[in-house]
């Protein structure tokens, strides 16, 4: 199921657009109605955003720079809005993609499935690397260990939650470092 946070005002839009994809029956839609239950919702794993430009208590383009603070995923905008500038500043601020409204919900789909298609090759065009080097820490993913200046700090057999050291998407630094300090408790790390 492809997992999809529909960031839509109109519940006329949203009903149609929920209706299309859950007949497909390969999406599964959570729909927001404003910026505050994206933001809410947004925690949550997404496979793509469709979000409107227009929201009742923030602009999509706002609302889509700050998800992207922890979202890699497409974001697609909709809206009615055609003009130049808006979409520019869209595609500037974040978006993969703009879709004007009224559209034909097959190409809603097209646009869905060529953004996931890009996503999906962008990653196996990456090359996974065994280890990574950053300010005197090395984690190695094969031996599954976080070492500082050449000292085993602590392994995966310490109960370092897999997804700090082995996530295969980008965790945020500050995340990182949160994991990182909850597990050593008051150890400093950058020291």
């Amino acid at each position: 199921m492809i997992r999809v946070l529909l960031v839509e005002d109109d519940s006329e839009v949203a009903r149609i657009i929920k209706y299309y994809l859950g007949e497909k029956e390969r999406y599964d839609v959570v729909w927001a109605k404003n910026a505050e239950e994206a933001v809410v919702v947004s925690h949550d794993w997404f496979d793509v955003i469709l979000m409107d430009v227009m929201l009742p208590d923030q602009s999509g383009i706002e609302l889509c720079a700050r998800l992207r603070e922890w979202h890699s995923c497409p974001v697609i905008f909709i809206s009615y809005l055609d003009d130049s500038r808006t979409i520019i500043d869209a595609l500037e601020h974040g978006g993969d993609d703009y879709i004007t409204k009224p559209f034909d919900n097959l190409v809603l789909d097209a646009r869905i499935q060529a953004n996931l298609r890009r996503v999906q090759m962008e990653r196996s065009d990456t090359k996974i690397q065994d280890q990574l080097v950053c300010r005197g820490f090395t984690l190695d993913a094969a031996a599954h260990t976080v070492l500082r200046g050449g000292e085993d700090l602590f392994s995966a057999a310490d109960g370092i939650p897999h997804f700090i050291l082995f996530h295969a998407e980008p965790i945020p630094l500050l995340s990182l470092q949160r994991g990182l300090q909850s597990h050593l408790g008051s150890a400093q790390l950058w020291g």
